[in-house]
């Protein structure tokens, strides 16, 4: 049987709430509440090179081109990710850029 997303990307995500300003005006961090997040994916590394162009035109070199079903809500540009395929780490990096098409979704990192 052939399947389509063999890998896991595995990231986390924190939200803060809470948070308040001392009499001084000085921030006070409310409560930061850390969420891990996993997600069936394939990931393509990148062996040749390749560049994308990112948000201001510059070439950027990428190390892996991971496709998702869907886009997860929380994975943004500069989020640290972990590619697995069952227990054995492949991969990581920070994601580069983020685009979601109708049907799926890609990151590059």
């Amino acid at each position: 049987m052939l399947f389509k997303r063999v890998h896991i990307l595995k990231f986390k995500t924190s939200v803060t709430t809470g948070s308040t300003t001392n009499g001084n005006g000085d921030l006070v961090p409310g409560t930061i509440t850390v969420t891990d997040h996993e997600v069936s994916c394939r990931a393509e590394p990148n062996g040749s090179g390749k560049t994308i162009k990112s948000n201001d035109g510059q070439d950027v070199v990428f190390s892996f081109k991971i496709f998702l079903d869907e886009f997860p809500s929380g994975l943004t540009d500069g989020t640290l990710v972990e590619i697995f395929k069952e227990d054995e780490k492949i991969g990581g990096g920070a994601v580069l850029m983020p685009f979601g098409y109708q049907k799926h979704a890609v990151i590059w990192v």
